[in-house]
């Protein structure tokens, strides 16, 4: 019986062996295809970091020239708004000095018009209306006086639309010879405020475009019982000792409503 174990149990060693051979190259050539695998993923990952290194190097440079364009840009845009405030300066000093300019002109709203109206009928029309409307005999020695805005029916204002009521006369500009005559029209105006027609004094576009946005706040300061009127392109408001009452502020707001009818960007307000 012994003799006969001895064959069985080298045959199962040698099964084994061979099995274990077996298992150990299938494991080994695992191993192998998962080096080669790594292999390559280590190329792969190699390349990206040196892509990754350009790439940065890109960027950093990207980033340089960057710096160097905000750096311009910051400067241009202190250049910009250095100028900017320049201009807005040469701005306000024209706007001034066309202001005193026209500081002797009146502006005269309401006066009829003819189609063949020319300068010399502006200032007749004009002298007898200060006579008439403001009770002022004394010669007014005018410049010159004209028509302005455009002279065809549709008659556009400054903002480019149309004015309601096509047939208004145009208004009337005129430069005084004596500023003292024309601020005596002036303040005649603002205490008889004649029926049909209103005299002004003649201002820039800005001034005009500051005057009508303040009038709201001047409207509003009148119906709370203060004292508003309108100093060239300033609301000054004053507290009345007195509220008015009801009949007298509806009168004064009246006198004082907007014409939307007024050519040139203009606000029909008395003070």
């Amino acid at each position: 019986m012994a003799t006969k174990e001895i064959p069985v149990r080298e045959f199962i060693r040698e099964m084994m062996d061979v099995q274990a051979k077996a298992y150990r190259t299938v494991v080994e050539m695992l191993v192998n295809d998962v080096k080669a695998e790594l292999g390559l993923l280590k190329n792969e990952v190699n390349d990206i970091k040196t892509s990754l290194q350009f790439s940065q190097k890109d960027v950093d440079e990207i980033k340089e020239k960057l710096t160097g364009v905000d750096e311009k840009i910051e400067a241009q845009s202190d250049l910009v708004e250095g100028a900017l405030g320049d201009l807005g300066k040469v701005i306000e000093k024209a706007d001034d000095l066309e202001n005193r300019s026209r500081r002797n002109n009146i502006k005269v709203f309401g006066i009829p018009e003819e189609s063949s109206e020319d300068y010399a009928a502006s200032e007749v029309k004009l002298k007898a209306a200060i006579v008439d409307k403001l009770g002022i005999k004394d010669e007014i020695v005018i410049e010159r006086a004209h028509r302005v805005g455009p002279k065809d029916g549709g008659r556009k204002t400054r903002d480019g639309t149309r004015r309601k009521n096509p047939d208004e006369p145009r208004p009337i500009v005129a430069k005084l010879l004596n500023w003292k005559q024309k601020d005596a029209i002036i303040q005649a105006a603002r205490k008889s405020r004649p029926h049909g027609v209103s005299f002004r004094d003649d201002f820039s576009d800005r001034v005009l475009a500051k005057r009508a946005s303040l009038i709201p706040d001047m409207l509003a300061a009148r119906k709370e019982g203060k004292q508003a009127f309108l100093v060239r392109d300033r609301l000054v408001i004053k507290k009345l000792s007195k509220p008015p009452d009801d009949a007298a502020t509806a009168k004064l707001n009246d006198q004082e409503r907007i014409s939307s009818n007024i050519s040139d960007n203009e606000v029909f307000i008395k003070e």
